[in-house]
């Protein structure tokens, strides 16, 4: 269900369009596979465009939770905003990521440089 690319120590990963409540449990379950496995520090969560059920919110913010137990820098993005990052020529061509506080609370500890 979940689609990913590992690159360097930058896990991203599709949440899949037609996600609904029926499928959010087993999607966390990968995505937690996936932060266990890769151990990155970035995550960036790709939405589908039109992201707005509960049951993509719920897994954001799960997801969220879980980076952040991870030590993981956590970042959203839509694949309507821009090329996507799985399909594009290069996971990191172009693109910065900068670690940032949680999105649930401010983090005072301070950037990795």
């Amino acid at each position: 269900m979940l689609t990913h690319l590992f690159d360097g120590d930058v896990l991203i990963v599709r949440l899949p369009d037609d996600l609904d409540v029926s499928t959010r449990g087993t999607v966390v379950s990968q995505f937690e596979f996936l932060l266990r496995s890769y151990r990155p520090r970035t995550v960036v969560m790709e939405l589908p465009w039109c992201a707005g059920g509960a049951a993509v919110v719920s897994a954001v913010l799960r997801a969220e939770r879980l980076c952040r137990a991870a030590g993981a820098s956590f970042g959203t993005t839509t694949s309507r905003a821009a090329p996507s990052l799985i399909d594009g020529p290069s996971p990191t061509e172009g693109l910065s990521l900068a670690d940032g506080p949680s999105l649930a609370e401010e983090d005072d500890t301070p950037a990795a440089a």
